[in-house]
């Protein structure tokens, strides 16, 4: 894959500035980073605190030969690319919390956002973007309170100076950017998802299931090869769930 880099200072979203730019035409491997967003996007509409000077913000554009039912591979193939990657730059050891989100320490440090569109006749891919953010350390002042019992980062604040950041945070892109080729090209090979299975941190825990706006007590049973997630509600009832239709909370 050719890589086209694109930066900005400050943008509202890396995933909003690449799908602009794929529907002009984009090349596939056209990346736009940031120093900052002023509206990072997260999973069903949610915020990401993006500030400046303490993450990585990324937004990777790819043209596969993939029908839409498969956008779940981009995820989950970043996923552990960016795991990959944390534990590569790092002394951390990273978990993946299904389906797109990566915990260290039992705190998020890294969300993932595949926006995609559809070729109506064929459905058929014609682009999708990949969004990724990762708090390599902590914001001066800590974490807002709405997030501050989940969010965490891969670094101490008192290890922080801009030099340090800005090196870590260029070889991490690096790593991410390394892994990410290597799966998507061997797509679909699926040579990462044994490893996402492995990494999960879900399996075999109790977890809150919201389906249509109404929350399920469940067990995590197993993921599958196809990256579902397996769970079983507390009438007996089982379930293979997809990318999109839930939204996970480990229970406390």
């Amino acid at each position: 894959m050719h890589w086209n880099p694109k930066y900005f200072t400050t943008i509202d979203s890396t995933n909003n500035r690449l799908r602009e730019l794929a529907e002009d035409g984009a090349r596939e491997g056209t990346i736009v980073t940031a120093e900052c967003q002023t509206y990072g996007k997260g999973r069903m509409g949610r915020s990401f605190l993006s500030p400046e000077k303490v993450g990585l913000y990324m937004s990777i554009l790819v043209r596969p030969n993939m029908p839409a039912e498969d956008a779940l591979f981009l995820t989950t193939l970043t996923a552990v690319a960016c795991a990959k990657a944390i534990d590569d730059i790092s002394d951390v050891k990273s978990g993946i919390k299904w389906v797109n989100d990566i915990y260290v320490d039992g705190k998020k440090v890294c969300g993932i956002l595949t926006e995609s569109s559809v070729n109506d006749k064929s459905g058929q891919l014609d682009y999708a973007v990949v969004g990724i953010g990762i708090n390599l350390f902590e914001p001066e002042g800590g974490y807002p309170d709405d997030i501050k019992t989940v969010a965490g980062s891969i670094f101490s604040r008192e290890d922080y100076d801009e030099a340090t950041f800005a090196q870590l945070k260029d070889e991490l892109a690096e790593k991410i950017m390394d892994y990410f080729e290597k799966y998507y090209e061997a797509y679909p090979e699926l040579l990462y998802v044994d490893e996402y299975i492995d990494r999960s941190i879900l399996i075999d825990h109790e977890v809150t299931v919201v389906r249509e706006g109404k929350p399920k007590q469940s067990k995590v049973l197993e993921i599958d090869k196809a990256c579902r997630l397996h769970v079983q509600y507390e009438d007996g009832i089982d379930e293979w769930l997809q990318s999109g239709e839930v939204s996970l909370k480990i229970k406390k």
